[in-house]
């Protein structure tokens, strides 16, 4: 079933160019927040949202896939930028088991920092997910502070499977912007994601 719908997600590329189908026992979608015209937070030294967005994005990607994991980016580059709606869509459609939008934050006050994960109100499967992250991510000492929080953005709603959306640290935050741009930093971030992630599906999809 996951494969006929992953090939009628093939019919839907005039929406975004597809990065890849899901077909195996275990499928996460990753959204890399913004993309293409909208670039998200710009600080004011020219760092781009979007794109550590993005580069985040394939590092998951990376550590998800050397555990088997199918995975799915809803866009695979800067030049790209679906809808909200298109997103969840996609998601919807491979049947993923988990959609995770990932995310940097950005502030008026300079002083605001940490990692923040974020669930649709109500949804145990969602709350559930976050706070297996948040565990791990804590389990890291030169990772930011992380907290949990439930919020209605689109994303989280409108997708049929567990949805999380992480916002990785805030960009008006000289060093947290510093540690973003880090690709070591980024890496281990990404590490404890996918790590996460990973004893979610194995818990709730009985993955491996």
């Amino acid at each position: 079933m996951r494969l006929v719908a992953a090939l009628l997600l093939l019919c839907l590329t005039h929406l975004v160019p597809l990065d890849r189908a899901c077909a195996g026992a275990a499928c996460v979608v990753l959204d890399p927040g913004h993309g293409g015209i909208d670039p998200g937070a710009v600080t004011a030294d020219g760092v781009y949202e979007k794109t550590i967005n993005i580069n985040l994005a394939r590092e998951v990607r990376r550590f998800l896939e050397a555990e088997g994991v199918e995975v799915f980016l809803t866009r695979s580059s800067d030049s790209t930028c679906p809808s909200l709606a298109e997103r969840a869509i996609m998601a919807n459609e491979v049947r993923a088991d988990l959609f995770v939008s990932l995310h940097a934050n950005s502030d008026i006050h300079p002083s605001c920092k940490g990692i923040e994960l974020y669930y649709y109100p109500g949804s145990r499967r969602g709350e559930a997910v976050t706070g297996i992250i948040k565990q791990v991510v804590a389990e890291r000492e030169t990772l930011a502070c992380c907290r949990v929080k439930s919020a209605a953005y689109l994303v989280l709603e409108k997708t049929a499977m567990p949805a999380v959306l992480v916002e990785a640290g805030y960009l008006s935050n000289t060093a947290e912007r510093k540690r973003l741009l880090d690709s070591s930093y980024r890496r281990e971030l990404a590490q404890a994601l996918a790590e996460g992630i990973t004893i979610y599906l194995q818990r709730a999809v009985n993955y491996r």
